[in-house]
């Protein structure tokens, strides 16, 4: 009787799981449409965004030494900094974010150089990351091409400050892809694009900073990135 009485209440049990799952599918459907409309509505803002992230690109050119200044306030990004780096940020005339028109596929950091800057021949510097739906990281880059003694690599750090990116300077992020430089690019795209300008403040406590920004793009870092070069 005990046998067939848990048999019974087995069964039963075994129909209410299978009834649980599907509605908790049915919930993951509904999830996954709000998840694609909140990118959806996100890529519509992202386009009305460009027209003043275009105007506060021309004012922030106005600012001295702003983007050395925003990224030696970031805790993080500031290990990238060479002591000779402040030279080459005067060089910058502007740095985009451009995010992919699927947000979730990638996004792309431009910098773009002054055309007569004694550093680099390469005017226009940017790395591309895509992601793909299999966690596929590929990243691309424009590659630097330095004028003669003029890249830092060789370089001391900033004094006083450990180096958790060990021999890199920001510039060679251009030049080559590293699985860490996803992170790099979150960094950029999460921290300091919204608004860069409080960090040029110092007006950022510790903790807004951290590194992979949290971004979703960041579910893609798990396997090797994939490396491609192209020359501007």
């Amino acid at each position: 009787i005990n046998a067939e009485y848990m048999g019974e209440g087995l069964k039963q049990t075994q129909e209410q799981v299978e009834a649980v799952q599907k509605l908790q599918s049915e919930l993951e459907v509904i999830e996954e449409e709000f998840d694609a409309k909140v990118l959806e509505l996100q890529a519509q803002f992202n386009k009305r965004k460009q027209p003043l992230y275009q105007k506060r690109n021309e004012v922030l050119d106005k600012f001295p030494n702003f983007w050395y200044q925003v990224f030696a306030n970031h805790r993080i990004l500031e290990m990238l900094l060479h002591d000779n780096d402040i030279e080459i940020f005067k060089q910058i005339v502007f740095l985009d974010v451009q995010e992919k028109e699927d947000i979730k596929s990638g996004f792309k950091i431009v910098v773009q150089m002054k055309p007569d800057n004694p550093f680099f021949e390469t005017t226009t510097l940017w790395k591309d990351f895509s992601f793909s739906e299999d966690g596929k990281t590929t990243m691309t880059q424009s590659d630097v091409k330095w004028k003669d003694g003029k890249n830092p690599q060789t370089a001391e750090a900033k004094v006083g400050h450990k180096r958790e990116f060990e021999s890199e300077s920001f510039f060679s992020y251009f030049e080559k892809a590293e699985l860490d430089h996803v992170d790099v690019g979150n960094l950029i795209k999460d921290d300091i694009w919204p608004n860069p300008l409080k960090y040029y403040l110092g007006e950022v406590e510790d903790d807004e900073s951290s590194m992979g920004g949290g971004s979703e793009e960041s579910e893609g870092e798990e396997g090797e990135p994939e490396s491609g070069e192209e020359s501007s």
